[in-house]
């Protein structure tokens, strides 16, 4: 992806060109780690009867969470990660 596919004329402060077919890489850098922060959220009820706790675990779904146009503005760098 270069400086041209998303949209950048200048660098991050405003003025400095940038070229135009050159890579572009978010804030200056290439962003080559992630984080993974694993939780789990869970519900508890009680059984009115015996006070019975019951725990359920809340799923997330993380599918589609990123906007069509942010997918098609930003894609992954090729490569092993």
């Amino acid at each position: 992806m270069t400086n041209a596919d998303v949209g950048a004329t200048v660098a991050y402060d405003g003025v400095t060109p940038l070229v135009q077919n050159a890579t572009a890489y978010p804030c200056g850098l290439i962003a080559k780690s992630v984080f993974t922060d694993n939780y789990t959220l869970s519900t508890v009820a009680f059984d009115d009867i015996l006070y019975d706790p019951k725990t359920d675990d809340v799923v997330f779904d993380e599918s589609n969470i990123a906007w069509a146009s942010d997918r098609r503005k930003f894609k992954n760098q090729a490569g092993a990660w």
